[in-house]
């Protein structure tokens, strides 16, 4: 990894003029400094050959040359941007030999110049580490807005699905750097998050099953099996009919051996009939009593013979 230097401000005559929309790389802004690490430098003769060349990269930083400095003008780096970089009263041309101007290499997002940031600020809004989270964050919106803090940390971000109009092509502190991409691109956005959503939760319960020794389908648990050492099987505590509320033998813990119930044995209850009871909701439900016993809310008592 390659630490960068502070970049001079030249005194140039004229200013290169830089492309700030690259399909599917969009511009992000022109920094000013860069205290960051790079996995690459070399030397391209434009934007495009530079996003090109840092494709496996989050970001790519290119400079126009100016009198053919600096020399190695493409930086690759995947490290947050420090929004403290940022020129804050740039256009979207960025000064030659004296700032690079940032793009995201790979994005359904396009950039579309600055707005006051009116109406912007929203219930979706928060702070991001990087221009590339905020995407992230807005990826099922049709809108993605950013402003570096310079005074704080991270970025403001706000999503929107309404259109809004750039007021502004100069990026001041005060502005919001404004991105859109297609509805199927949302929707993709939208499918995407919850396919990650879904990994995490894979991959979290993965960790919980390898922690704790086993894996039962949601709603049931693992419960000792009876007579047998560490083995444990898979019950419905509101509906088994030997572990009713929870497990008859005890919960199954790897590598304990404690047998205290957690439910109930509903078949074993006293003053049943063969087959009259049910679990129902994790309670005992019998409808059915032997001679000599009483139904009582879904319980056998005992039958008391008064004698006169």
């Amino acid at each position: 990894m390659l630490a960068l230097r502070t970049l001079p401000l030249l005194m140039v005559v004229c200013l290169s003029s830089i492309s700030f929309v690259v399909a599917e790389s969009p511009f992000l802004g022109c920094i000013t400094h860069i205290f960051t690490t790079v996995s690459s430098q070399s030397s391209q003769t434009s934007a495009a050959a530079c996003i090109t060349r840092c494709a496996s990269n989050t970001y790519a930083l290119y400079i126009t040359k100016s009198f053919n400095y600096p020399t190695n003008n493409c930086l690759c780096t995947s490290a947050n941007i420090d929004p403290t970089d940022y020129d804050y009263s740039t256009t979207t041309t960025c000064t030659a030999g004296a700032e690079a101007a940032v793009y995201r290499t790979s994005s359904s997002f396009t950039f579309k110049g600055c707005s006051s940031g009116t109406g912007i600020i929203s219930s979706t809004s928060g702070t991001v580490a990087s221009p590339a989270a905020c995407f992230t964050k807005c990826a099922a919106y049709a809108n993605a807005f950013y402003t570096p803090n310079l005074f704080g940390s991270g970025y403001t971000c706000a999503c929107g699905s309404g259109t809004l109009a750039t007021n502004s092509n100069t990026c001041t502190t005060s502005n919001y750097y404004t991105f859109s991409h297609t509805a199927a691109a949302a929707a993709s956005g939208l499918a995407k998050k919850k396919r990650d959503f879904e990994k995490h939760e894979r991959m979290r319960r993965s960790q919980v099953i390898r922690e704790r020794g086993w894996d039962c389908p949601r709603g049931m648990k693992a419960c000792n099996v009876k007579g047998a050492s560490d083995a444990w099987e898979c019950v419905d505590p509101e509906a088994d009919l030997e572990s009713c509320g929870g497990c008859a033998h005890g919960d199954y813990v790897k590598g304990a051996n404690s047998t205290a119930a957690t439910g109930v044995d509903c078949s074993s209850l006293p003053g049943l009939l063969r087959g009259s009871v049910t679990c129902s909701s994790g309670f005992c439900q019998a409808f059915a009593c032997k001679n000599g016993w009483t139904l009582h809310n879904g319980a056998c008592s005992r039958s008391l013979t008064v004698q006169l």
